[in-house]
């Protein structure tokens, strides 16, 4: 082979110049062809790194969005939950104060067939039962109902209000 040819093998990634070394034939890498420098290395890894830093990021910010998403769905199920055990029993619940509304203890009167719930006791055993299942479902959620009085009707305000990604509190109003 003579000096700058190409090597036998035309697949072949080094491109070399073949030179006659005493009896064999050496391939010297061309002068022109170099490998990556230092700082080609070091560039590259600082830009993957950067994106692979952002895509976590990206990924993180997704998981807290899921998150909120979910409890503010927790919420408006709950808000649903109560507005249908009243819209069951609503002369039950219209009866309540504001201090039975926001109360979470219940008396420890039992009821039985022989001696039935007053319809208060019932309603009051109805929202302490909901109050454990908001507390269970939003951890340190603040649930306020505030009983507004109008003509010929009821009106609850729910505020159900938790500290963990919560922009805003979800609010309903439910009508007797």
């Amino acid at each position: 082979m003579g000096k700058g040819n190409l090597p036998e093998n035309p697949y072949s990634a080094v491109l070399c110049r073949h030179e006659v070394c005493g009896q064999m034939v050496c391939c010297r890498i061309a002068p022109n062809q170099k490998g990556a420098t230092l700082r080609e290395v070091l560039a590259t890894a600082v830009i993957l790194s950067l994106g692979v830093a952002s895509v976590l990021q990206l990924h993180s910010y997704g998981l807290l969005l899921t998150h909120a998403a979910s409890q503010r769905q927790s919420a408006l199920l709950l808000v649903m939950d109560l507005s249908e055990r009243v819209r069951i029993a609503p002369d039950e619940f219209r009866r309540l104060d504001e201090f039975s509304l926001n109360s979470t203890s219940v008396s420890t009167g039992v009821c039985s067939m022989q001696a039935p719930c007053s319809a208060e006791h019932y309603a009051r055993r109805q929202l302490v039962n909901w109050r454990q299942n908001a507390e269970a479902r939003l951890a340190g959620a603040e649930v306020t109902i505030n009983r507004e009085q109008q003509q010929f009707t009821v009106v609850w305000h729910v505020t159900i209000d938790w500290l963990a990604d919560a922009d805003e509190p979800v609010i309903a109003r439910i009508g007797l």
